[in-house]
């Protein structure tokens, strides 16, 4: 079953996109909700909000990536708001094409716990299928919700590495998770999501 489209009754109060680059109403609420994730959380590459100069510099480079067609961006947007915003990053390795990186998963603190990540996956299974990714990675810091969420969509650890972060002056392991997209799409099945 899909999701109901936006506006008919039933249907999520967002919509989900793949950009191609990033305009800059789409860099402002791409920061935007990365500041309102690191007021909460230090697991997304900072240990709290950064400076206009280092998120100009982020969005910069996603952006130069998004137009190169080395990265995907997936954003759940609700009028002038992203509520979720994922990076999709398939190998460039001839032998690894088969191979994508999952980062920089972000739900705004407001939107947690309501079922948003599992509304996306259907839009990850069509990217994966028109990448031919079969194989799907990520990384989180051990012990986070994160970790938590991934594992219960059904992500399988396939390693751990001990010094993975380090926040103010503690280190903390990384979990390194994998799902085939067979997989997901069963997952998404058994869940009415497809």
């Amino acid at each position: 079953m899909k999701a109901p489209e936006e506006g008919a009754p039933g249907a999520p109060p967002y919509q989900l996109r793949w950009l191609d680059r990033l305009e800059p109403e789409h860099a402002k609420r791409y920061l935007e909700l990365y500041l309102r994730v690191l007021e909460r959380d230090s697991t997304v590459g900072f240990a709290g909000p950064f400076d206009e100069a280092t998120g100009q510099n982020i969005v910069r480079h996603l952006d130069a990536e998004l137009r190169a067609r080395r990265a995907h961006l997936l954003v759940a947007e609700a009028g002038e708001r992203f509520l979720f915003q994922a990076t999709c990053i398939q190998s460039g390795a001839p032998n690894n094409r088969h191979m994508a990186t999952v980062y920089r998963a972000m739900v705004d603190p407001s939107e947690r716990g309501q079922g948003l990540m599992w509304r996306t996956l259907p839009a990850f299974i069509s990217k994966f299928r028109e990448l031919g990714v079969d194989v799907v990675t990520l990384d989180v810091r051990e012990g986070s919700p994160a970790e938590q969420v991934w594992r219960h969509m059904g992500f399988k650890p396939y390693g751990v590495l001990p010094d993975y972060a380090r926040v103010h002056g503690k280190s903390y392991a990384g979990v390194y998770m994998y799902m085939t997209t067979p997989e997901l799409v069963e997952i998404v099945r058994k869940r009415n999501l497809l």
